[in-house]
């Protein structure tokens, strides 16, 4: 009742909501469920003019992956299956969140952005 009409949401899932990982059960499931409830958000705010999207980061350069990403083997590894050669920085989840809480966005609503280089389509 606090949100206006042309309001957005934006939640944050992951790839791994999508794919699942074998080392990742928990995370991947909870991220899963996110993209689930943002769905069905979506379709219950739509009539008070609220839009609801979930961003789907991959490999971003943050602390979270760094463990990974620093080991130059598994970096290779990882870019090799990941078509635009690069892991995501912050700030590339910064422009799609504020692409969707922009007017720019204003019928976008249910969406799932993967932000991941291309890495699912590999």
């Amino acid at each position: 009742k606090h949100m206006k009409k042309g309001s957005a949401i934006i939640n944050t899932g992951s790839i791994t909501g999508l794919e699942g990982s074998k080392e990742l059960l928990d995370y991947s499931a909870t991220k899963g469920a996110v993209s689930a409830l943002s769905r069905s958000l979506a379709v219950e705010y739509a009539p008070y003019g609220i839009r609801v999207n979930t961003l789907l980061p991959g490999y971003v350069e943050t602390a979270l992956i760094g463990r990974y990403i620093s080991n130059p083997m598994i970096a290779k590894a990882l870019l090799t299956q990941t078509p635009l050669r690069r892991f995501g920085t912050p700030q590339d989840i910064a422009n799609a969140a504020l692409f969707l809480a922009s007017d720019e966005s204003r019928c976008i609503t249910g969406l799932e952005l993967d932000i991941e280089a291309g890495y699912c389509i590999a």
